[in-house]
């Protein structure tokens, strides 16, 4: 696949990385955390991963109902869509992965706000597993909401942060009636997320 990958992404919470790269280099305070390389992965690889779920048409493009299959990536289409048609072209995904490999970053600050019927939802456990279109190359996160409904997510060798992808995301726990989050939110869940957030808060309203 030959291109000249282009970021498609801005710059994200830069005070907030260059803190989490200074943690991640062990240059803050007296008990380090171990060292985090970037997630080495292939965009070429990824991106054919897509399409093979996705792209049924084989036209190497991927419609918002085709990308209900990748839930990260039918979520956070506006952010990806440079040429803004409403859909996702293999170049267009390719170019992602490769600016987000090319970044060089090692994590990402990734919080999420997690509502039941508009309401805050807290004390639930909040994860982000990797899709398997990522392969074996970065690592699930997890964290649990507070009183406004917001998880912060950590991979668990660090203080916060995620890899660069894309993500499934698991939520687990009891509403705000007592029940048991029901399994569309977590073993069969269809909510998905990736990471870098591009500045904002996603939130998820469970019903």
């Amino acid at each position: 696949m030959a291109r000249s990958p282009q970021p498609v992404f801005p710059r994200v919470a830069t005070r907030a990385i260059t803190a989490l790269a200074a943690l991640v280099s062990g240059g803050c305070g007296p008990a380090r955390p171990a060292r985090v390389m970037p997630p080495a992965f292939s965009p070429t690889d990824i991106t054919r991963r897509v399409l093979d779920v996705a792209d049924r048409d084989g036209d190497g493009e991927c419609t918002l109902e085709e990308l209900k299959l990748v839930p990260g990536l039918n979520r956070f289409v506006a952010d990806l869509d440079t040429d803004k048609n409403g859909i996702l072209s293999e170049a267009e995904i390719f170019n992602w992965l490769a600016a987000g490999r090319n970044s060089r970053v090692a994590a990402y600050p990734a919080s999420v706000c997690i509502l039941q019927r508009g309401a805050p939802l807290p004390g639930v456990r909040v994860q982000i597993v990797p899709e398997p279109c990522m392969g074996n190359t970065i690592q699930a996160a997890e964290g649990t909401t507070d009183n406004a409904g917001i998880a912060a997510l950590r991979m668990p060798i660090l203080p916060f942060g995620a890899h660069f992808g894309i993500y499934r995301i698991k939520i687990t726990g009891k509403g705000t009636s007592g029940q048991r989050i029901a399994t569309q939110y977590n073993s069969e869940s269809s909510l998905g997320l990736i990471v870098p957030l591009i500045g904002r808060l996603p939130r998820f309203d469970l019903e």
